[in-house]
């Protein structure tokens, strides 16, 4: 055996001379196709089911895209050093900067479907929601049990009310025409 060479004589598509350890194996047992290593060891293997298994990091010099998606508007990447963005439907998604700072541009759920009832929702298994509106910038908090605590100052516009039991550590101020219900 000599060299192998695939190509013409302009450019060689593929060359393996003699002397490498290089070479890519197709008729193992299992159907894959291994690429290998000058030092004998797997570097690739595309499997027949269309997966790709690589023995150690990948490397991209960009983004990944989302082949099926028509309009070539879904993928992920990096759009700079340091910066992590995932893109849907032609628009930001994700970003995470070098800071490890987290910008979300749609809604945000958790256990709930992000954007149900506001930019920001936080459902527990128990019932209690937090939620931060979208438009106002407020946030509600919605509690169905006992033990829910505040800290700091709660700072509040309008009428509060207590359905149940209010426990205050400390003094209650109430301004000019602003009312604390409890019943």
């Amino acid at each position: 055996g000599g060299d192998l060479t695939i190509g013409d004589s302009s450019r060689s598509e593929i060359n393996m001379p003699r002397s490498s350890a290089n070479y890519i194996n197709a008729s193992n047992a299992s159907g894959y196709l291994v690429f290998r290593t000058a030092a004998g060891s797997t570097a690739l293997t595309l499997s027949s089911n269309q997966s790709a298994t690589f023995a150690s990091s990948v490397f991209i010099p960009d983004y990944i895209r989302h082949v099926s998606d028509p309009s070539d508007d879904t993928y992920f990447g990096f759009s700079g050093n340091d910066t992590f963005v995932v893109y849907t439907a032609g628009g930001k998604g994700i970003e995470i900067d070098s800071n490890r700072n987290v910008d979300f541009t749609g809604a945000v759920g958790v256990g709930v479907a992000g954007g149900s009832n506001a930019k920001l929702e936080v459902v527990a298994t128990s019932g209690e929601v937090f939620r931060a509106d979208s438009n106002s910038g407020a946030f509600r908090i919605v509690a169905h049990q006992t033990g829910v605590n505040t800290q700091g100052v709660l700072a509040h516009t309008g009428t509060l009310t207590c359905s149940s039991t209010a426990d205050f550590a400390q003094n209650v101020t109430l301004g000019d025409d602003k009312e604390l219900i409890f019943g």
